[in-house]
């Protein structure tokens, strides 16, 4: 805060950006172990795949433990090229944000007015009586 202090144009995004600006890289051992624990303990998995890969399984055919496997290897294949892109993308972006201190007082700013925004809706549709379109 002391930077704050001494130049009056120093917002507190600015200063807040320069305080979390420490990037500590996360060896990949240790991010590919953290997210096969997050993965794995993740009982949402368990449930899809129990609701809906018994629906795609065809008894005639035969091998029902195989298509199941198959079935089963295409989901999580599709699942870790999507969250690749996902991730690869909110680098991109985030390195863009960070570029410059007035990208991320924009974003703080946006944020603030969507968070006004939404409470001021909040604050009028629950009105009693209030019939309107939001």
């Amino acid at each position: 805060m002391k930077p704050a202090r001494s130049n009056r144009s120093t917002t507190l995004a600015t200063v807040l950006v320069q305080a979390t600006d420490v990037t500590v890289p996360l060896p990949p051992a240790k991010a590919l172990r953290q997210s096969f624990v997050v993965g794995v303990s993740n009982p949402k998995g368990f449930v899809i795949f129990t609701a809906l890969l018994p629906q795609f399984v065809s008894l005639e055919s035969g091998h029902v433990p195989m298509q199941l496997l198959l079935l089963g290897a295409l989901a999580v294949t599709i699942g870790l090229l999507s969250d690749t892109m996902w991730a690869l993308a909110a680098v991109r972006v985030r390195n863009w944000f960070t570029a410059t201190p007035r990208r991320g007082e924009a974003l703080g700013a946006a944020g603030g007015l969507s968070m006004i925004g939404l409470g001021v809706n909040l604050a009028i549709v629950n009105r009693p009586g209030f019939a309107g379109v939001l």
